[in-house]
């Protein structure tokens, strides 16, 4: 079972007053319709891609993904669950491997072991298995094993983190801390890049820095020596805005921010038994200081009745802002960088 801490449970936001920051510029803005008999409220978003026109495609973990264009969406209903996820149907003699972009790659059993996981990197198959090491296998259009490098730590929980200077960042997680293992696609290699806390782990690549987000702190590693910069405390849970599990994390070198929404919950008949909740806070990357939450945001206007559902890390150091307007209708917004 989940363990959720919320603090503040106002759809408007709450916490100290803190001094606003300059208004994010808008990139660009897209509307995006699905049919009404699915509605909006009733999905969960999972993540969000955006193809190098900017245009996103949003991943619901109820098997739903929606295609954005300049003028219109496109809707499709698939097994594919997520960005990073690939699908893996079983057949007499071979998986049949489904990526996110909708290619599909045959792989014979016998080619890496059956309970690897798989992850979409780049367009590009890597299988990771764990048993007493982890093994990472980079598979081709064939299903053939163009080359896989053994790593000396395992964990149980395997994160894809995105691209860096290069290289595919992976995140092992473990009851003793986290792994991250860096691949180099073109030189054929996998190495521990940085070992830190329990947590999860958000790219600043820019930057080429990473911090991994703890449940009492933050630690800010540089990618290229593996070197931890800084450790930062947070504030204990009662000031505090935004965390749970499910909460979505940024990180662009200058600011490490969390965005959490739920949707209203129910007891045992429709009877609400809380409204919808949001919140969000922002903290300098250097100081640990807390920049802004949701009531000193410059997006205030935008999020307001929690209708911003999701905020969405971009690797260029931008985010993706997903608004509900509607039962069937929503609004995607590109903002340079977080609010």
């Amino acid at each position: 079972m989940r363990l959720l801490l919320i603090a503040v449970i106002s759809c408007s936001g709450g916490g100290p007053k803190v001094p606003a920051a300059p208004t994010p510029r808008v990139q660009w803005q897209v509307a995006v319709q699905v049919p009404a008999e699915l509605k909006f409220n009733m999905l969960t978003l999972d993540g969000a891609v955006a193809d190098p026109g900017e245009r996103p495609v949003l991943f619901f973990r109820e098997g739903l993904h929606v295609s954005t264009t300049a003028d219109r969406a496109a809707l499709s209903v698939d097994p594919v669950a997520s960005s990073t996820r690939v699908v893996k149907v079983e057949g007499k003699d071979a998986w049949t491997l489904t990526l996110a972009n909708g290619r599909a790659v045959r792989v014979a059993h016998d080619v890496v072991p059956a309970a690897a996981q798989w992850f979409d990197v780049d367009g590009g198959l890597v299988a990771v298995s764990a048993a007493t090491d982890t093994t990472f296998a980079h598979v081709d259009d064939r299903g053939a094993v163009v080359w896989s490098a053994h790593v000396g730590a395992i964990g149980r929980d395997v994160a894809f983190l995105g691209t860096s200077h290069g290289r595919a960042l992976f995140q092992l997680s473990s009851a003793r801390g986290s792994d991250v293992i860096a691949l180099d696609l073109a030189q054929h290699t996998a190495a521990v890049a940085v070992h830190g806390q329990l947590g999860r782990g958000v790219l600043a690549e820019r930057m080429n820095q990473l911090a991994i987000v703890g449940r009492e702190r933050i630690e800010v590693f540089d990618l290229a020596t593996g070197t931890r910069l800084r450790e930062l405390a947070l504030p204990p849970f009662s000031q505090r805005t935004a965390f749970s599990d499910d909460a979505t994390l940024g990180f662009d070198g200058d600011v490490v921010w969390m965005y959490f929404y739920a949707p209203p919950a129910t007891g045992d008949t429709v009877r609400v038994v809380r409204g919808e909740i949001c919140g969000y806070d922002v903290y300098d990357a250097r100081s640990g200081r807390v920049l802004r939450t949701l009531a000193s945001a410059t997006w205030k206007q935008m999020t307001e009745g929690c209708a911003v559902r999701a905020l969405l890390a971009r690797p260029d150091g931008g985010v993706l802002a997903v608004r509900v307007d509607g039962p069937s209708a929503a609004t995607v917004t590109k903002l340079d960088r977080a609010p």
